[in-house]
C-alpha cells in the first residue's frame, strides 16, 4: 500500500508541475521539503546575501528576514563583506536557479540584465551548467505563514536544530579561513620537540652567518631573509647574521660571534637558472648557483631537509641539483577565474602566497584575460576597455611582485575574441564565421592578423618582464574561423584548410610576443584540436608553428582504460590515470621532431574526479606522473588548471621527484610523510598512501562526463522523494538533480555502485594506515595528519553516497518505499559527520573556478531532504 501511495504522489507532483503555469508557492518537487517557497529563498540565501537585500526583494526588511530564517532554526549569520559577496555570485545563481525568476536573482547580485549576461557571458561554462529553469516561475514576495505552513515550519526547525545539535561539538571555521593560511610559507609544526643532532650533522642552532654573493638582487635579498626568519621563528635557533643587503643592522653578530657560515657563491659554469650545488659539514655550508633562483631553491631545500628531521639539523651533503622541469606553473588556489586583473576586491596573490607557491616548487603563475581589457587595438578603435590603465597597472604589480619571489607571470589568451555583429556593419570585411549573435574576426585578413600582432606585441612592451603567454585556438569562445569544427561559412577560410588557418593565427600572435620580447615563452595548447578538427589536423598544425613555441598537451587526456570490464577513452585531466596517453606520445614525438620544448597538461592534487576536497591522496601517482613526464621528454608542465591546487601529499611528492630523479617512489614518498607526520609516523602514512593510490589507479571508474554525477557534489545533493521532470530534471555541473541514469554513462547504474563501493572498500583498508600514522606522529603534527586523513575519508565518502543515491533513485522509481527509508536512514548517520568536517574545514567544498561549490547550509539541506524520506512532513 505504501508504494502504491508513493507512485501516487508522484504522478500528483508531476500534475502540479505541470499543469500550474504560474504556481506561486506551489512546491516543486526539488524543494518540497521546505515549508514554502518563500521559506526556501530565505534559507538558500541566509548566509550569502545581506539579509536588507534579500529584503528588499522580497518586499520586506531585514528583520522580518531575521524572523523567518529563526523561525525555521537558522542561527545569526554576519552580512557579507563586498569581498564576499563578489565570490558568492555563483553560488547565488546555483541556490536561486530553480526558485526564483531571473530579475529577483538580479536583485540578490545587485546586476542590472545587461551585468548579468556580461557575467554569464564571461564565466565560459555558466550558462550551460545552470540549463533551463523550471517553467512557470513567478515573482515571490513576503508574506505571513498560514496555519498548514506553520506546522511545516515547526517540522523543519526541529529537524535543523536536531542537526546542528547532533554537530556542535565542532567548532565552525569561516568560510575562506584557508587563504590566510596558504599566505603563510612557514609552518610551526615543522619544529618538534626533544628531536636531537646526529654527530656528523650541521647544526644551525649554534652560532652561524650567512655571507654573499656579491651584487644581490631583490629575489635573492627576500629569499636569504626569508630563510633567516624560518630558521629563527620556526626552527628557534639564534639570530642569524645576514650579508649587508643595505639594512643599517644586516652583517652583525647579534651580540655572539658567529663560528660557521652558509656561503653563497656565483658559479656561472652551473646550466640552468634553478640549479645549484650544495655542500653541508658540520663546519659550514657553501651553496654555489649560477641565478638568484638557485640560490633560492637551496634554502627552500635545506627548509624541507629541517622539516623532515623536525629540527634545525642538516646531514653531511656533496650534490648538484637541477629540476626535471623548467618551466612549472600553476592558477591562485583562491582567485576569481575571470577578469581577475579587472577587479579589487579579491587579490588573487598576496605576498605571502606568492613566498608560498615558490615553496610549493612553482617558479610561474598564470592569469586569464582578454587581450581587448588588457591594450586596446591598434587597429581597431571599437576593441578596447576604457578601464586598459587599470588592468595593465594591475598587471605591472603583478609581474613585478612575483619577480620578488622568482615567479614569472603567464597570460591565457583565447585570441582573436568574437565581435557582436554590429561590430562588422563598420568592418564587413574583416567578417569570419558567425555563431549566434557574434562573429569570427576572420585571421586570413590582414588588419586582423595586423590586430594580433601588434596587440601583443603592445602588451609585452607596456609590461616588460611577463614570462609568456599560453593559448587555445579550439576552444568554448570562438576565436577564429575553424575554433569550433572544419565548416566554416568563412569566404575567405574555406578556400584554406584549418591547419593553416590556425597556425597562421598562433604565429601572428607570437611574432607580436617575440618583437617585444625574443625570451618570452610563447606556449600552444593543443587542447580539442583532435575532437573539433579530427585527429590528423594537429600533425598538420604542428608542422607549421614558428620553431621557437613551446607544444603543450593534456598529458593524460586519451587514455585508454578498462573498468569493470568497460573500455573507454579518459577524455579529462585525471590523477586516476598516469599518463602519457598515446596523443600525448605523439605530441612528445612531434615537438621533438620540429624542435619545440614539449609541456604537459596535469593537476597535482585534485581533478573532477572529486573536485571539490582540497586534494585526493594520492601521491604515489604524482611521483609516477612526474616520472612518466620526464621520460616523455617533457621540459615544462602546467601543473593546473582552473580547479587549482592546494599544498598536499601530492605536491611535494611531485616536488621532491622533480629534482631527485632517481629516487625511487618510497623514498620519494618516505621524505613527504617524514616532513608532514614526522620520521615514527613515515611508515604507517606510506603504507596508507600506497594503498589509496592503489585503488584509484586500479579501480576508479571514470565516467564520460565527471561534470553531470554528483562526483563534486558530496554531502550537498540532496535526496529527491518525487522525480524532476524534464528538461529541468536534466543533471548539470552545478545541479545533478535526480537524472540518476544519465550519471554513470558508459557503466550502467548498477555496475557504477557496485565499483565505487569496491573502490571505497580497498580505500578503506588505506584510511586505518593514516588513523595509525596520526597516533604515530608527535604532537606538533597531529593536527595536520588527521586534517590529511579527514579529507582522505571524504573522497571515501563522496563515492559511498553516489553508489548509494544510484541504489535510492532505482528503489524511488521502482516504488520500494522500505528501501528508500533505509537507505536514507544510514545515509543521515554519514553525512552528519560529513557536515562536522565542512563545517570545520574551510577547505571542503571549494573550487577556484566556481568558489564555494557548497557550505555547510548546502549540507545541512541534504539531511533535511532526507528527513522528509523518513517522516510525515506536515
Amino acid at each position: 500500500m505504501k508504494n502504491q501511495r508513493l507512485i501516487r504522489e508522484s504522478v500528483l507532483v508531476l500534475l502540479l508541475w505541470t499543469c500550474a503555469p504560474a504556481r506561486g508557492n506551489v512546491l516543486n518537487p526539488d524543494i518540497d521539503y521546505f515549508p514554502s517557497r518563500l521559506h526556501a529563498v530565505v534559507y538558500r540565501n541566509w548566509d550569502i546575501v545581506s539579509h536588507e537585500r534579500l529584503g528588499r526583494m522580497l518586499g520586506a526588511d531585514a528583520k522580518a528576514i531575521d524572523s523567518v530564517g529563526g523561525q525555521l532554526g537558522l542561527r545569526p549569520v554576519k552580512s557579507p563583506s563586498a569581498e564576499e559577496s563578489r565570490r558568492n555570485v555563483e553560488i547565488v545563481l546555483r541556490r536561486n536557479w530553480g526558485i526564483l525568476p531571473r530579475t529577483q536573482i538580479e536583485e540578490l547580485l545587485g546586476f542590472s540584465s545587461v551585468q548579468l549576461d556580461d557575467f554569464l557571458g564571461k564565466e565560459i561554462f555558466l550558462r550551460v551548467l545552470l540549463a533551463a529553469p523550471p517553467p512557470g516561475l513567478t515573482p515571490i514576495k513576503y508574506v505571513s505563514p498560514d496555519s498548514s505552513t506553520e506546522a511545516r515550519v515547526k517540522w523543519f526547525s526541529e529537524h535543523v536544530r536536531g542537526h546542528l545539535k547532533a554537530v556542535d561539538a565542532t567548532a565552525e571555521e569561516p568560510r575562506l579561513a584557508f587563504v590566510k593560511e596558504l599566505s603563510e610559507c612557514h609552518h610551526a609544526a615543522d619544529s618538534v620537540l626533544g628531536i636531537k643532532p646526529a654527530k656528523t650533522d650541521a647544526d644551525l642552532r649554534s652560532a652561524w652567518k650567512i655571507s654573499g654573493p656579491e651584487h644581490p638582487d631583490e629575489a635573492l635579498t627576500l629569499a636569504v631573509t626569508d630563510f633567516a626568519s624560518y630558521c629563527e621563528q620556526i626552527q628557534h635557533t639564534r639570530k642569524m647574521a645576514l650579508p649587508d643587503f643595505g639594512d643599517e643592522t644586516a652583517g652583525k653578530s647579534w651580540g655572539h660571534r658567529a663560528t660557521r657560515q652558509i656561503r653563497l657563491s656565483w658559479d656561472n659554469s652551473l646550466a640552468k637558472e634553478e640549479t645549484f650545488s650544495l655542500k653541508v659539514s658540520p663546519a659550514g655550508i657553501l651553496i654555489q648557483a649560477r641565478k638568484s633562483a638557485g640560490f633560492a631553491r637551496a634554502l627552500v631545500e635545506l627548509e624541507r631537509r629541517m622539516a623532515e628531521r623536525g629540527g634545525p639539523f642538516l646531514a653531511p651533503a656533496m650534490e648538484t641539483n637541477s629540476p626535471s622541469f623548467n618551466t612549472r606553473y600553476v592558477f591562485s588556489y583562491f582567485s576569481l577565474l575571470t577578469d581577475v586583473l579587472g577587479q579589487d576586491l579579491v587579490e588573487p596573490f598576496p605576498e605571502g602566497y606568492l613566498n608560498e607557491l615558490f615553496h610549493q616548487d612553482a617558479n610561474g603563475i598564470w592569469v586569464y584575460s582578454l587581450m581587448q581589457d588588457l591594450v586596446p587595438s591598434p587597429e581597431f578603435e571599437e576593441i578596447r576597455s576604457p578601464d586598459n590603465p587599470a588592468r595593465l597597472a594591475r598587471l605591472r604589480s603583478l609581474v613585478a611582485r612575483a619577480a620578488k619571489h622568482n615567479l614569472k607571470v603567464y597570460l591565457y589568451f583565447n585570441e582573436p575574441r568574437a565581435q557582436s555583429l554590429s561590430f562588422f556593419e563598420r568592418h564587413p570585411d574583416v567578417k569570419g564565421q558567425p555563431e549566434g549573435n557574434t562573429a569570427a574576426l576572420c585571421t586570413s585578413t590582414l588588419p586582423v592578423q595586423k590586430h594580433l600582432r601588434s596587440s601583443f606585441e603592445k602588451l609585452f612592451r607596456e609590461v616588460p618582464g611577463l614570462g609568456g603567454v599560453f593559448v587555445i585556438t579550439a576552444s568554448e569562445n570562438l576565436a577564429n574561423c575553424y575554433s569550433h569544427g572544419t565548416n566554416t561559412s568563412c569566404p575567405r577560410c574555406s578556400k584554406r584548410s584549418a591547419p593553416e588557418v590556425i597556425a597562421e593565427s598562433i604565429r601572428c600572435m607570437a611574432e607580436g610576443v617575440w618583437a617585444a620580447d625574443p625570451e618570452a615563452k610563447f606556449i600552444v595548447w593543443d587542447w580539442s584540436w583532435h575532437s573539433v578538427l579530427g585527429e590528423a589536423a594537429p600533425g598538420e598544425i604542428i608542422q607549421r608553428l614558428p620553431r621557437k613555441v613551446a607544444l603543450m598537451a593534456d598529458f593524460e587526456r586519451g587514455t585508454h582504460i578498462v573498468r569493470g570490464g568497460v573500455p573507454m577513452s579518459v577524455e579529462e585531466y585525471s590523477i586516476s590515470t598516469i599518463g602519457p596517453s598515446p596523443r600525448a606520445q605523439e605530441r612528445s614525438r612531434q615537438a621533438k621532431e620540429f624542435g619545440f620544448e614539449y609541456f604537459g597538461k596535469i593537476q597535482l592534487s585534485t581533478t573532477w574526479e572529486c573536485g571539490t576536497v582540497p586534494f585526493i591522496p594520492v601521491p604515489n601517482l604524482l611521483a609516477r606522473k612526474a616520472t612518466a613526464l620526464r621520460d616523455a621528454n617533457a621540459t615544462g608542465v602546467m601543473e593546473t588548471w582552473t580547479i587549482g591546487s592546494y599544498p598536499s601529499p601530492n605536491t611535494e611528492a611531485f616536488a621532491v621527484q622533480n629534482w631527485n630523479p632517481g629516487l625511487p617512489e618510497r623514498e620519494v614518498l618516505r621524505r613527504v610523510a617524514a616532513k608532514r607526520y614526522g620520521p615514527a609516523a613515515a611508515e604507517s602514512a606510506v603504507a596508507g598512501w600506497t594503498k589509496l593510490s592503489a585503488a584509484f589507479h586500479e579501480e576508479y571508474p571514470f565516467p564520460v562526463s565527471p561534470y553531470t554525477g554528483p562526483l563534486q557534489h558530496g554531502p550537498s545533493l540532496p535526496w529527491y522523494r518525487h522525480p524532476i521532470p524534464k528538461p529541468y530534471g536534466n543533471a548539470t555541473l552545478l545541479n545533478s538533480k535526480d537524472d540518476w541514469r544519465a550519471w554513470p554513462p558508459p557503466y550502467g547504474p548498477d555496475l557504477m555502485a557496485k565499483l565505487l563501493r569496491h573502490l571505497c572498500d580497498r580505500w578503506d583498508e588505506g584510511l586505518k594506515d593514516l588513523e595509525i600514522a596520526i597516533r604515530q606522529s608527535p604532537r606538533e603534527r597531529k593536527k595536520i595528519a588527521q586534517m590529511d586523513r579527514e579529507v582522505a575519508w571524504m573522497v571515501a565518502y563522496y563515492y559511498r553516497s553516489y553508489a548509494n543515491a544510484l541504489d535510492f533513485y532505482k528503489a524511488r522509481d521502482a516504488g520500494d518505499f522500505a528501501a528508500m527509508k533505509t537507505l536514507a536512514a544510514a545515509e543521515i548517520k554519514t553525512t552528519e559527520q560529513a557536515f562536522r568536517l565542512v563545517r570545520a574545514d574551510s577547505r571542503i567544498g571549494w573550487e577556484p573556478e566556481l568558489q564555494y561549490f557548497y557550505r555547510p547550509l548546502d549540507v545541512l539541506e541534504k539531511l533535511l531532504s532526507l528527513d522528509a524520506v523518513l517522516a510525515e512532513i506536515p
